[in-house]
């Protein structure tokens, strides 16, 4: 009440002055760093061309460090009219809506966009390249991985190498790579995109990257060098200033891996309740689906196995609307104690790999190549898992990986 007294009195003493005050409030803070401040004075001080370029300029450095809805909220202090009236700003916001997890809001602000109708060319181009990186990320969240394939190229080619998303389109692609078994390719690309996240400050994408060596390596049953990533993740500032960003849940996935991997599922379940915690909170479904069927896992150790059961069958459920979710690092037809055997005993995680390729019809020497060990280390492994599911021949072995849900 008395800030509006002392403003009524501000205008009856000098007229006009009010627009001004808040101009050069809005100058002194800008250059102190208070963009959201910034904004709100300019809008006050009728300057909406200054908050436009202040939002504008400074959206993706705040929310890629972490503080998404500051960025969504000066977009609010902006109004709907003059959001509206540049399609740069419908652009930006597209975006923020994705560093947020929400793609479906970003292509409708890029529709929103596109539908304008003066955009010149090099703004229709940008919308053009980022509704493809949009198409590419929606069709991994949705664990279609023969549309993301497609869709990857095709934001490699559109989104210029010296745009900062064009790191996130790598990266995307990468995890295309991953789940489709190819993970030499998606092992160089996920490297180039640290390197290009360290270079471009893009933090988001380094947390992705890291997070996505974590699950490669957990595929391939490295535990050494799944322990070095989740050590580097531990002490990055970046996913400290993250932590409760959707991306970060590979870290406790690949804490929770570690541990069943040492028969320690103690351990491994508050770390795959983190993660399930963070990856719910996302759009996507084959990651979900891989943190539910390892912390099924992990509770049929516990003797859980009506919560184990329960599990399993949300994974299915999660697959079910998965057009094509390609590999999981845990297979989801895994039984409540991992796939179970007579008295043979329990396939380890390596077996579990070596029977889905099995189940892709290859040769030991195809086999070889593709898990990166002799074909000796193969033969070797088939001959443990003959034994374990008490069988004799590769397509008896076959059968088994498919009834049992184990084949990529």
């Amino acid at each position: 009440m008395l800030r509006d007294v002392l403003r009524r009195e501000l205008d009856r003493m000098e007229p006009g002055l009010e627009p001004i005050l808040h101009g050069r409030a809005a100058d002194w803070l800008q250059q102190h760093g208070m963009v959201a401040d910034a904004v709100r004075h300019a809008m006050a001080a009728g300057d909406t061309v200054c908050a436009r370029d202040l939002v504008h300029r400074d959206y993706f450095r705040v929310a890629n460090d972490g503080q998404v809805s500051t960025a969504i909220s000066w977009f609010d202090t902006l109004g709907a009219a003059t959001l509206q009236s540049d399609a740069r700003l419908l652009v930006a916001r597209a975006m923020t809506a994705v560093l947020s997890g929400d793609l479906e809001g970003g292509l409708a602000w890029l529709q929103e966009a596109e539908g304008r109708p003066d955009l010149d060319p090099a703004t229709r181009d940008d919308i053009e390249a980022k509704t493809a990186l949009l198409h590419q990320m929606h069709s991994y969240a949705d664990g279609d991985m023969a549309r993301a394939c497609d869709w990857s190229a095709v934001a490699l080619r559109r989104v210029p190498r010296d745009d900062v998303w064009h790191g996130t389109a790598l990266a995307h692609a990468a995890g295309v790579d991953l789940r489709r078994g190819e993970d030499d390719t998606a092992l160089h690309a996920l490297r180039r995109c640290l390197t290009r996240a360290d270079a471009t400050a893009h933090h988001l994408l380094a947390v992705r990257a890291m997070g996505n060596l974590q699950v490669l390596y957990c595929g391939r049953g490295d535990r050494d060098a799944v322990r070095e990533w989740v050590d580097r993740a531990a002490g990055d500032p970046r996913w400290q200033r993250l932590d409760e960003h959707t991306l970060t849940y590979a870290r406790h996935f690949a804490e929770g891996w570690l541990a069943l991997a040492e028969d320690r599922p103690e351990a491994a379940e508050p770390c795959l309740d983190r993660a399930w915690e963070l990856v719910r909170r996302g759009p996507y479904r084959v990651e979900q689906a891989e943190v539910r069927a390892t912390l099924a896992i992990a509770r049929a150790r516990l003797g859980r196995t009506a919560d184990a059961a329960g599990l399993r069958a949300d994974v299915k459920r999660i697959l079910a609307g998965c057009p094509s979710p390609g590999r999981l690092v845990v297979p989801a037809g895994e039984s409540a104690a991992g796939p179970e055997t007579g008295a043979g005993g329990r396939l380890t995680e390596r077996e579990v790999a070596v029977l889905a390729v099995l189940a892709e019809g290859l040769t030991n020497a195809q086999m070889a190549r593709r898990l990166h060990v002799s074909e000796r280390t193969v033969a070797a492994h088939l001959r443990a898992i003959y034994r374990k599911i008490g069988v004799g021949t590769r397509s008896a072995a076959t059968r088994y990986a498919l009834d049992n849900n184990l084949s990529h």
